[in-house]
């Protein structure tokens, strides 16, 4: 088993609507902006356009959001908020898409008592984690030099081309996904995707200010119209 790379998640809904952003990479001009895209809880100005990314199971949270945050900013989102991660998951014989809200600011209310699904286990658990080294390589390749003489008889100086090989050594970096396998606690519809929890720290100093947490799991029957595995969220162009 290895984990789908970030940038080859399927986005899905073209057909259907779901979101014009997911028309990210359609050829289309986007004008730069001086910084990120920014999370917000409650944005002003702009009309909001919903938008999502499908993804498959055995995934990182935390390329999922950041990879949604980028696609969004290609597409020329200036602001996002209300973002969602939905899994879906067995309770038993019956099918649900559990939503955990991202939410931007204080720290939501714990589940309502009595709630049974999805419990919140601690257990070994395998994530694939892309693992890198670095080896020196020894590369030969061909540059362009110019050389500069001097003419005595017509008092000028002149420069031209000459090809040279240089060889050096460099680092070339080698990446591979591997198991690795720790004690973790999940809720148990993340735990069947075999989906790693976000770090959401590593979004707060580029996209914003604020605290970030995950909201409890919410569960219902899955959207027949919707893919089963999905980030949710509203950004705002202008």
């Amino acid at each position: 088993m290895r984990f789908v790379c970030a940038p080859e998640i399927l986005a899905l809904g073209l057909a259907s609507g779901i979101a014009s952003g997911l028309a990210v990479g359609c050829g289309r001009h986007i004008p730069q902006r001086p910084g990120p895209i920014e999370l917000v809880a409650t944005p002003t100005g702009g009309k909001g356009a919903p938008y999502l990314t499908a993804f498959e199971a055995k995934q990182d949270g935390t390329q999922l959001l950041t990879t949604f945050l980028l696609r969004a900013e290609r597409d020329g989102a200036l602001r996002a908020s209300d973002l969602a991660i939905l899994i879906s998951g067995h309770d038993g014989e019956r099918l649900v898409t559990c939503r955990r809200d991202l939410v931007v600011g204080p720290e939501p209310a714990p589940p309502p008592p009595g709630t049974t699904y999805p419990r919140l286990l601690t257990k070994e658990v395998t994530d694939y984690v892309a693992e890198c080294t670095t080896t020196p390589e020894t590369v030969t390749h061909t540059v362009t030099v110019y050389k500069q003489e001097y003419n005595a008889a017509t008092k000028t100086t002149f420069r031209f081309p000459e090809q040279k090989e240089v060889t050096e050594t460099v680092n070339k970096k080698n990446c591979e996904t591997v198991p690795k396998t720790h004690v973790a606690s999940r809720y148990e519809h993340e735990i069947e995707a075999s989906f790693i929890p976000p770090s959401l720290d590593s979004l707060r100093p580029s996209y914003t200010k604020l605290e970030l947490h995950l909201g409890p799991p919410v569960c219902a029957a899955p959207a027949t119209d919707k893919p089963a595995n999905r980030i949710e969220g509203t950004i705002y162009r202008n």
